[in-house]
């Protein structure tokens, strides 16, 4: 019995011991869940105090940068960088001192707080005669001034006095005698404009005046034609221009100026029917019948010929030396030149060409000469009726290429020649860029003496 009972009183005391071990299983649990919940609960409000710390950080940041900022804008616009030294250069019509005294700035200014466009335009208001102005600053107490003097690139001719404008448009000045390399413009009106304004600022009407001339100036412009001393453009019907106070061009019209311009290229540079110190006239009028009248008279407009003038076209300085170096030959006393070739009429008469010379007859070739056509490499040029001088005529350096044809070739040219004379109604003489035979004439530009430069082909040549 006693055993029975203590048997019962051993499990009673087990069963109460497994379940104290259970319930403080569970409450170790519990306590760990909760002591988990609480850390969690001690990072998140270290997290929002740990961002609040960065932002009053931010904010403590931000307001330092603002006023280191402000401490050194201010030292900067009244400490530092203040003008210690002015260098006005550039100018050769303006002192130092004047140009000083149309900017204005002085020492002890601040550099930052120059405005530094409005001083270029206050003192290009004073420096009247000055194309432009420009102030650079140069840290941190240097101050720059540089001018650019105006150069009369444009005179208007009109009411006895010329008006110089810059290539700006700027007009500098209005004197009594034309500037050297100016380009001379008869024809707009450019009264009431002030010394120092610009052509934008005349009336609409004088304006309009101007149109003709940017006309031709851009048309020059874009086929770098250059070296274009005057202009004559009082008459809208008969433009007229002058390359290098030596020769007249005659437009006729604005019609077809990019036609009648690159054809003026063609025969100015590419053909070398012009030469370097040639005189006359150029007949552009027709692009499809160019004459070129080395005979006539180039009549420059007051202003423009005058001494001095300086050409920067390199076709007027290498022209001679490329087109123009010429074979020497020594004629013999037998009539055979120094390479032993004989010269082309010289035996019986019956090989006579239209060189120039006189013919079989008597008479001259240039009174049966009458209009044809030059090949003056690749451009062709109606030959203008000519006139004997110095024992030549204007056809001769068109005929000198055909000094070795056939004495038949020659007749049939002379019978041609003959008849085309017939129909000219005056005496003018002029060749496709032709000097006269024995006349000294540089401007030959074809013949057998004369080196191949091949020109392009251009609209409104014939040929």
């Amino acid at each position: 019995m006693e055993d029975a009972s203590t048997d019962r009183r051993q499990e009673n005391t087990s069963g109460h011991s497994f379940a104290d071990v259970k319930n403080a299983q569970q409450r170790a649990r519990q306590q760990e869940r909760q002591q988990i919940r609480r850390e969690q609960q001690i990072g998140q409000v270290q997290n929002v105090r740990r961002r609040r710390r960065h932002r009053n950080y931010i904010i403590y940041y931000i307001l330092l940068g603002t006023i280191m900022t402000i401490v050194c804008i201010t030292l900067s616009l009244t400490v530092f960088f203040n003008i210690a030294k002015l260098n006005p250069s550039g100018s050769s019509v303006y002192s130092s001192e004047e140009i000083l005294a149309a900017v204005n700035a002085r020492k002890g200014d601040n550099l930052i707080r120059l405005n530094v466009g409005k001083l270029e335009s206050q003192a290009l208001e004073t420096l009247t005669s000055a194309e432009s102005v420009e102030i650079k600053r140069h840290f941190p107490d240097q101050l720059d001034i540089v001018v650019t003097d105006g150069e009369p690139v444009l005179q208007v001719s009109f009411g006895g006095m010329f008006y110089q404008f810059t290539e700006s448009g700027r007009l500098i000045g209005v004197t009594e005698t034309a500037a050297v390399d100016g380009q001379v413009v008869v024809g707009p009106d450019p009264t009431g404009l002030e010394v120092g304004e610009y052509m934008s600022q005349l009336e609409t009407e004088q304006q309009e005046s101007f149109s003709i001339w940017r006309t031709i100036r851009d048309e020059l412009y874009n086929y770098s034609i250059q070296d274009i001393s005057a202009m004559e453009l009082s008459d809208p019907m008969q433009l007229r221009i002058y390359y290098q106070n030596r020769i007249e061009i005659n437009f006729g019209t604005l019609t077809d100026m990019d036609i009648k311009t690159a054809t003026l290229k063609s025969i100015l540079y590419d053909s070398g029917a012009v030469g370097v110190d040639e005189t006359g006239v150029i007949d552009i009028t027709n692009p499809d019948r160019v004459y070129f009248n080395n005979q006539a008279t180039c009549a420059v407009p007051a202003g423009a010929a005058q001494p001095g003038w300086n050409w920067k076209d390199p076709y007027s300085e290498t022209l001679e030396e490329s087109l123009y170096q010429t074979t020497e030959e020594e004629t013999t006393a037998d009539g055979e030149t120094a390479d032993g070739q004989e010269t082309a009429g010289t035996e019986d008469g019956s090989d006579e060409t239209s060189s120039g010379t006189e013919s079989s007859d008597g008479q001259d070739s240039s009174e049966a000469s009458g209009e044809s056509y030059a090949t003056s490499d690749g451009v062709m040029l109606p030959l203008m009726p000519g006139q004997q001088t110095g024992g030549g005529t204007a056809s001769s350096a068109a005929s000198s290429d055909t000094a070795s044809q056939t004495s038949s070739d020659s007749a049939s040219q002379s019978q041609t020649s003959s008849e085309s004379s017939q129909q000219s109604s005056q005496p003018q003489v002029g060749v496709a860029g032709g000097g006269l035979s024995g006349s000294g004439s540089t401007g030959a530009g074809v013949g057998t003496d004369a080196p191949s430069v091949p020109a392009p082909s251009v609209p409104g040549i014939s040929g």
